[in-house]
């Protein structure tokens, strides 16, 4: 009888802090992030076409292509045709409570005590909130930490069973956002290997390798072959268009103050001989990782928690006791725990509904990532179906959404490296577009092109000179920056076509 009322409270308790945490978030996003554009554009292909064998959206017709998030892809678009803006922030919201249940489930098996397993999902969580978007990251760390519970539960059984959702981790990772494959051997390897001086949490070398014989196959078996599996061996030049995200983290950021605060609880646990086998090189890869790529911040949060697990373990006696003292005044009060979740979901719906009333579409802002104004005129003097426009990598995404189907660019970059289109690498062309370069050097780039419009932004300068100087492009319409009057957000141009 006692365990079945503490197994009643725990759920309400969960009910609560996921609430908490999750409701915050997802209603304080007027609109989902800007990667939803190229993404649901995409997914509207596939649902439309079938799988995307060929970019459709490129100007050049007929270049192979690989869309390593199809089946995500087309589920988010789905989910935006029947549901609306509401529907997005659920399906994003859903997600999170997934991940958030899978922490707080992989400290309990690391032997972390409920109030702490409780409090460090959700935390970890916020931890990877810059990531929280319309972008399948979530599934992955989801899938992440379910490779994670299966090796921990073999670790302490020894039970093969345990081991034999990991394949098939490997495999749905592979369909649906194939690169990250690589991040689940990177969490794999530790726990094949022991360590001298460090507490042991191995699964032994012939059950790792039996275990990656049988898994990295897997990776093979999606819809794109070997070509969606070794794409990120053959993404360098990826890094030469400086996304933020790809690019080592800054100085004085707040990247590097969430780095900082990782290497002070690292020393402070290794001081304290709390850090097992798993954890230390772990935290020494994704360290490296992370510098080098601030988009890292998501698998070194991962590393985190794992840590967190390797200090909970030593409370673990004391906060047992702060539980049990607790257990009975937490009973007599049950009605009201009842009452209060009740009363954060009935509030966690209404604030949703009144942050995205009247939002059936997307509500952006006319700027360099959106071009609302270029995209209206275009749309009202050609067609999006025919007309041929330069688009750079951030706004592709959005005039793909509203319908071009001739465009340069969009902010996804498997399309455009050689190895996956077996024509050129377009990704090393549009970076030295960004650069001060000849205007030989532009006109070279642009003519077997042949575009009919160009939004240049504020991030190509040297392409923006070029076309106010050149005879062979016209100004259509120039957008400032609605604070910085002086700056100019972005411009569309036309180019000039002389009669025969």
């Amino acid at each position: 009888m006692e365990s079945k009322t503490k197994k009643r409270s725990m759920v309400w308790m969960l009910l609560l802090l996921f609430f908490l945490s999750w409701t915050l978030f997802f209603c304080m996003q007027g609109y989902p992030d800007n990667d939803f554009y190229n993404m649901a554009s995409a997914g509207r292909w596939v649902v439309e076409h079938g799988i995307m064998r060929t970019n459709p959206f490129f100007v050049e017709k007929g270049w192979p292509t690989v869309l390593q998030q199809w089946p995500y892809a087309a589920a988010l678009y789905q989910i935006y045709a029947w549901f609306g803006i509401i529907g997005l922030n659920m399906f994003v919201w859903i997600q999170g409570v997934i991940m958030a249940s899978l922490g707080y489930a992989y400290m309990r098996i690391r032997g972390a005590a409920q109030m702490t397993a409780l409090l460090s999902a959700p935390l970890f969580c916020v931890f990877m909130a810059g990531y929280i978007n319309c972008r399948p990251e979530m599934l992955s760390n989801s899938l992440i930490l379910i490779q994670l519970i299966s090796l921990e539960k073999y670790a302490a059984e020894k039970k093969l069973r345990f081991l034999l959702p990991i394949p098939l981790v490997f495999w749905i990772e592979a369909n649906v956002h194939t690169t990250f494959w690589v991040f689940h051997v990177l969490f794999l390897l530790p726990y094949c290997i022991r360590f001298p001086k460090l507490q042991n949490r191995t699964i032994g070398w012939k059950a790792g390798l039996g275990v990656l014989a049988c898994s990295v196959p897997l990776v093979f078996l999606n819809v794109y072959g070997a070509r969606a599996a070794l794409l990120l061996f053959h993404s360098g030049s990826v890094r030469k268009i400086q996304i933020g995200e790809l690019l080592p983290i800054d100085g004085l950021s707040v990247h590097m103050l969430y780095f900082l605060f990782g290497v002070c609880l690292y020393f402070y646990l290794y001081r304290k001989k709390l850090l097992n086998n798993v954890t230390v090189p772990l935290f020494f890869v994704l360290s490296v990782l992370y510098l080098a790529a601030q988009r890292c911040m998501i698998q070194f949060s991962l590393v985190l928690l794992i840590m967190m697990a390797d200090a909970a373990v030593y409370r673990r006696s004391k906060e047992d006791e702060i539980w049990a003292k607790g257990e009975e005044s937490f009973q007599k009060k049950k009605r009201f725990y009842v009452l209060s979740s009740a009363f954060l979901i009935g509030t966690a719906l209404l604030l949703t509904v009144s942050t995205c009333s009247g939002k059936q579409g997307l509500d952006p802002k006319d700027d360099e990532l959106t071009p609302i104004h270029a995209t209206e005129y275009l749309l009202e003097h050609e067609d999006p179906k025919t007309v041929k426009l330069f688009t750079n990598f951030n706004n592709g995404g959005y005039m793909t959404w509203r319908g071009f189907e001739n465009i340069y660019i969009e902010p996804k970059t498997e399309p455009y490296l050689q190895f996956v289109n077996g024509k050129k690498d377009v990704i090393l062309e549009y970076s030295s577009l960004k650069k001060k370069i000849s205007a030989e050097e532009i006109e070279k780039i642009l003519a077997p092109y042949d575009f009919d419009y160009f939004i240049v932004d504020q991030f190509h300068p040297t392409l923006m000179l070029y076309m106010d100087m050149s005879e062979e492009y016209e100004e259509i319409l120039a957008q400032k920056d609605d604070v910085l009057k002086n700056v100019t957000r972005y411009k569309l141009y036309k180019k000039v076509r002389h009669e025969a």
